[in-house]
């Protein structure tokens, strides 16, 4: 399954150029993809499944990652269900908190 459109692609990659990746993610096309792969990996962590160890799912990681490839951000078969935790192993990069504004002037 495949729902990338010409349209959608060309916004994605403008996401990704603008560096606002997460627009992508609040897409109603996604959230119903995310809902798809889910229920396809019976709400069950496949990264866990496979070590032998059976973890809920409850969130969607891309195989290969949306910047690498926009073409395959809404193609299931690269969607796989795991849980948060191995989803902030695999991205701890996103875990880093962004820099607070500090007003430099001092009274």
């Amino acid at each position: 399954m495949d729902l990338m459109t010409p349209t959608l692609l060309k916004k994605l990659h403008q996401y990704i150029l603008n560096d606002e990746v997460d627009k992508f993610y609040r897409l109603k096309v996604w959230r119903v993809l995310r809902l798809v792969a889910l229920r396809r990996d019976d709400y069950k962590c496949q990264y866990d499944k496979r070590l032998g160890i059976v973890t809920k799912a409850d969130t969607v990681h891309h195989i290969i990652p949306v910047r690498e490839n926009p073409r395959l951000a809404l193609r299931l078969s690269n969607l796989e269900s795991i849980s948060k935790s191995n989803h902030n192993r695999e991205h701890p990069e996103k875990l880093e908190k962004k820099k607070e504004f500090t007003n430099e002037e001092r009274w």
